[in-house]
């Protein structure tokens, strides 16, 4: 696999996989600065873990595990190696450079960088009143650049990803305490791959959709869609990535940052074997519709004589 950070057509291969485990090491400032970035540090992690969307690691468990301590840039082979040893999705680097802080979140599994961004701190007011401020909204903006906001789960009694309910496929998903969903919203289950060695959620990459409906359900945290289009079902599974075009559309007029550095992620297209789930129906229609047709013909003769 980790091949595959060398070679721009092994990417194309590499499937991105739902983040939920993420890690964010101290910040690393200049010594002075310290106890800023330590509370910008708590800071950036309750913002993470405020809706119960992601799972962040605790400051003992990165003491526990001897790597409690400032990073700035990480090369592919630390970023792999640290998501092993901390079983974590994503990892999150902050660091200040003159006076623009620079904040980066790297893939666990493969070492890639999944984004990026900096702000440029103000020049005539104190970097350690600057610093806090300036995080908290790095880490907005990571959050609205993620191309989705929620996972499917497995149905607790079915036991499957998939529900049937009459002539429906229903799907559950959890999403963030804080979404903003209401019925009828529309959903999407996508597939996102790594195209090319720029970071993803700032990239051009497309989206595979796999299947689509709306929101028929909506409690805090967890929704439930009707699938109107889907590939095989069987197909379709637990931890899928779950997108919700209103709720990315939010989250991104919210947080994103004035000079643009936010997700450029918006090309998507279908995948081949998706199907309409009404598909039976309208085949069947036209042909209900002459019989209808033919019926009234005859009854009309019978009456006429």
């Amino acid at each position: 696999m980790i091949l595959g950070l060398f070679s721009c057509s092994a990417f194309s291969a590499v499937e991105h996989k739902l983040i939920r485990r993420i890690t964010v090491f101290p910040m690393a400032v200049k010594a002075k600065y310290n106890k800023s970035a330590e509370g910008t540090w708590w800071k950036i992690r309750e913002r993470l873990t405020e809706d119960k969307r992601f799972l962040v690691a605790s400051r003992s468990f990165l003491i526990k595990k001897d790597v409690y301590q400032a990073r700035a840039q990480l090369t592919p082979a630390d970023a792999i190696i640290l998501g092993q040893l901390l079983d974590a999705h994503a990892l999150v680097s902050t660091f200040l450079s003159k006076r623009e802080l620079h904040m980066h979140v790297y893939e666990g599994d493969f070492g890639q960088l999944l984004w990026e961004s900096k702000i440029k701190l103000h020049p005539s007011l104190p970097i350690k009143n600057q610093i806090e401020k300036a995080g908290v909204k790095l880490i907005n903006d990571f959050i609205a650049s993620i191309p989705y906001q929620g996972y499917v789960l497995t149905d607790k009694f079915e036991g499957k990803a998939v529900i049937e309910d009459g002539a429906n496929y229903l799907v559950k998903a959890k999403v963030g305490l804080n979404a903003k969903l209401k019925v009828g919203d529309k959903l999407q289950l996508i597939n996102l791959e790594h195209k090319d060695f720029k970071p993803l959620f700032k990239s051009s990459s497309e989206f595979k959709i796999q299947a689509e409906g709306v929101i028929t359900d909506v409690k805090k945290g967890l929704i439930t869609a009707r699938l109107d289009r889907h590939i095989p079902i069987d197909q379709i599974k637990e931890f899928d990535l779950v997108r919700i075009p209103s709720e990315h559309q939010r989250l991104f007029d919210l947080f994103k940052i004035n000079n643009g550095l936010t997700s450029k992620i918006s090309s998507e297209y279908y995948s081949p074997e998706i199907t309409e789930a009404s598909k039976e129906v309208k085949e069947k229609k036209p042909l209900v519709t002459a019989l209808t047709i033919i019926l009234n013909v005859a009854v009309f003769l019978l009456l006429a004589f």
